[in-house]
């Protein structure tokens, strides 16, 4: 421990050096440890001297035990309070986008034939409303699957997070009559109505799996949940009606165009996005913004692991083929601006941007200058000869006019008009001639 104390201590130019090892711990949801699980396993490969541990206590539980000092970070889905990350000097990173997928059994269904479910249809299944397959808001929409009279069971997942609230929160946007049928706590009030056709699961894992045993039936549970157990999903209708299936394409989409605030959190339910899939929810890191050290092993192998899942290509593809999508595809400003906020012992986790360059105008103004003067003394010698040209002309012009001027007296004999050219100052040769021609009629 004193050696691990001593090499976070070293700085390099005021910055924190890596150190050679680390254990971070981290926590969230029951749904998310796999995901997490994965991308860990990819990371300490990329890393192999840090050591992750995710422990699946809840999101709720996860952030209080980050501001307690007793987790490095905490994994949630939820739009946490203003109040609640300044109050606690925490930030919020979104890592990861994932979508919440109505899943169901219908025998009579063609092999490859998804159900399709209007937004409208969905809330009504899950109030009651809708209790039978062959409702017409149903079958109008299935017209290649024979649907049953038979009545629909619904699946609801016992487990209270996130994805539960999330669904909760979709079906709300897609009807606001649903929500003013609900409280604001984390459980949704499940309609009398449908507690005849309602089955209790104790999590997504259970719902998914009685999803596969039974028939006529139908839940929501994490699309990778549904990717993990091979179970059919509906395709589900945007805002403008499009149907839209649960893929990497369209979670991709709603986190491509998400809008994020200034604590880098933003809202993608039912977005409106063209060809985003209506439920779907960004998975956030929660860490502290100051870490008091001296050990800052943990925090400096943290921003390591946070520029790992956001901007590298192998940790993209890990997550879609677990089901989850990078919410922010790449390198992003607004991520490199929070990360140099992160300090440790007073120290800057991630160095500032270098100073830019000065601007060195020589070899610019140089070339410029040596073109306006030779621009210059073209256009001298230039404009000297038109301007002598143009007194030859003016010249010529006169002579002209005195030609003509003697040829009308000439022609008229006009003696006074004849003696205005005796008048003419400095005349010129051919103005000379004219007045001896003058002369010798005179």
């Amino acid at each position: 421990q004193l050696v691990l104390n001593a090499l976070a201590g070293l700085r390099c130019e005021g910055h924190l050096l890596r150190p050679q090892a680390v254990v971070l711990g981290g926590g969230g949801s029951l749904t998310m440890a796999p995901l997490f699980g994965g991308i860990i396993e990819g990371f300490m490969k990329f890393q192999p001297s840090s050591q992750l541990i995710f422990s699946a206590i809840g999101a709720s539980a996860s952030v209080m035990a980050l501001i307690d000092g007793t987790l490095d970070f905490a994994v949630t889905d939820e739009i946490l309070p203003q109040s609640l990350l300044q109050g606690h000097d925490l930030v919020v990173v979104p890592v990861v986008a994932t979508a919440v997928a109505v899943t169901y059994s219908l025998s009579e269904a063609p092999s490859g034939c998804n159900l399709v479910l209007s937004q409208e249809a969905l809330v009504r299944i899950f109030n009651g409303s809708v209790s039978v397959w062959n409702d017409p808001i149903i079958a109008q929409l299935n017209p290649f699957i024979p649907v049953p009279t038979t009545p629909i069971t619904v699946i609801v997942p016992g487990s209270h997070d996130e994805f539960t609230l999330a669904f909760k929160q979709a079906l709300g946007r897609f009807d606001p009559t649903w929500a003013a049928t609900q409280d604001t706590s984390d459980q949704p009030i499940w309609p009398a109505s449908l507690h005849s056709r309602l089955i209790f699961a104790q999590s997504f894992v259970h719902a998914a799996s009685l999803v596969q045993t039974m028939d006529h039936v139908i839940t929501f549970v994490p699309a990778s949940a549904a990717q993990s157990y091979q179970l059919d999903v509906a395709s589900l209708g945007d805002v403008t009606g499009l149907e839209i299936l649960p893929t990497v394409e369209s979670i991709g989409a709603a986190a491509d165009g998400a809008t994020f605030d200034d604590t880098f959190q933003a809202d993608v339910l039912n977005s409106g996005i063209e060809g985003a899939f209506p439920i779907v929810v960004l998975s956030s890191l929660v860490l502290r913004r100051a870490v008091p050290g001296p050990n800052c092993t943990p925090a400096v192998a943290l921003v390591e692991f946070i520029q790992w899942v956001s901007t590298n290509v192998t940790a993209s593809l890990l997550m879609e083929s677990l089901g989850f999508v990078a919410a922010l595809g790449g390198p992003s400003t607004q991520l490199d601006d929070l990360l140099r906020t992160l300090t440790c012992g007073g120290k800057p986790l991630v160095p500032p941007l270098p100073p830019p360059p000065g601007l060195n105008l020589v070899p610019i103004l140089v070339p410029i200058a040596v073109f306006l003067l030779i621009a210059a003394g073209i256009s001298f010698i230039v404009g000297r000869r038109i301007q002598a040209r143009l007194r030859d002309m003016r010249r010529q012009l006169d002579d002209v006019q005195v030609a003509v001027e003697l040829s009308d007296a000439i022609a008229t004999f006009d003696l006074d008009r004849m003696a205005f050219l005796e008048e003419i100052p400095n005349p010129t040769s051919t103005q000379q001639s004219c007045l001896r021609i003058l002369h010798s009629l005179s």
